[in-house]
């Protein structure tokens, strides 16, 4: 009679299982934003509105409430979440987590434009596309060496990263091997614009302003330590949400020469989102009538991406 007892009681459940993520938007960093993409589960007595995610409960009790949470944030927020009961943050429900640094993620392809034909060399060093891409990945002096092309107009080296998210940071471990005249910068892809985008302002007359250590042929120690890091967290479309790609180019935009060399040791973005999970449970004194819902805020504008959601209430006494 107890265990049916318990059955009977009110009951609910609202969840969400989202392989790529709904976004809840932080408009307003430290202002709490409701949960709202959710499914009803099996329910009974306690109201259910999905579309609000709320949850009514139709008695006066004690009820034990949880929420399991799984999300990508932005790099370096404190996310907080908290169960909300008509409005306010119910204190027995509340967690904080610090978002932990994005993932850092490699090339899958590489390409020039303009390609072999139209006045670039197009060549790189190892041979194979494979064997540069696996390369890229260490910090090892065991370097990919791309060729400058002879195009008037410049050329441009273009990486390819498989990305579910926008990335934050680029970082080369690099240099040229050329002329301290020829202009080269770091560029990225606005998938919005379909434009090339400088990720710094372009030197003009100053090489001094270019993204590239400037080494002779024989200093490979330069290189080596020649370590370039740029914040590519902007607000321009960056990533492609259906190819769920980033490109990255080494744009060199001076007429080029055969003979000098870009030569990389390691290529990487770190993604500008990352994981984090919230689990709370609480006990607490709930009255007829009592709202419940979810909210998540953050300490910086932006979305959190929710992949996993579980919220559940049942009165026990």
């Amino acid at each position: 009679m107890g265990e049916l007892d318990l059955l009977l009681r009110p009951h609910g459940f609202l969840y969400e299982y989202n392989e790529a993520g709904s976004g809840i938007e932080i408009v307003t960093p430290g202002t709490y934003y409701p949960w709202i993409t959710g499914t009803a589960g099996v329910s009974s007595g306690i109201t259910i509105n999905a579309g609000a995610g709320t949850m009514t409960v139709p008695q006066t009790g004690v009820y034990d409430v949880l929420f399991k949470f799984v999300a990508h944030a932005p790099v370096g927020c404190l996310l907080r979440q908290a169960i909300h009961k008509n409005g306010s943050i119910v204190t027995e429900l509340k967690a904080k987590r610090l978002v932990p640094l994005g993932d850092e993620i490699f090339a899958n392809a590489l390409s020039y434009d303009p390609v072999s034909g139209s006045g670039g060399a197009s060549l790189f060093a190892p041979a194979t596309e494979a064997e540069a891409i696996a390369r890229l990945k260490n910090q090892d002096r065991s370097y990919v060496d791309f060729q400058e092309g002879s195009a008037a107009g410049g050329q441009k080296v273009i990486f390819t990263f498989s990305a579910n998210h926008k990335a934050k940071t680029v970082r080369m471990y690099g240099g040229y091997v050329g002329a301290a005249a020829h202009k080269k910068k770091i560029a990225i892809y606005n998938y919005t614009t379909a434009l090339w985008e400088d990720i710094t302002a372009r030197a003009g007359a100053n090489s001094l302003d270019d993204d590239f250590i400037d080494v002779g042929a024989s200093d490979m120690t330069n290189i080596n330590n020649g370590v370039r890091e740029y914040d590519i967290s902007g607000s321009g479309m960056y990533h492609d949400d259906t190819l769920d790609e980033i490109k990255i180019a080494f744009d060199h935009y001076s007429t080029g020469v055969t003979s000098h060399h870009f030569l990389i040791d390691k290529l990487s973005l770190f993604l500008a989102y990352s994981e984090v999970i919230g689990v709370k449970t609480g006990r607490v004194n709930l009255t007829a009538g009592d709202v419940l819902d979810f909210r998540v805020t953050c300490g910086e504008a932006g979305f959190v991406y929710v992949h996993v959601m579980e919220m559940m209430a049942r009165r026990v006494a």
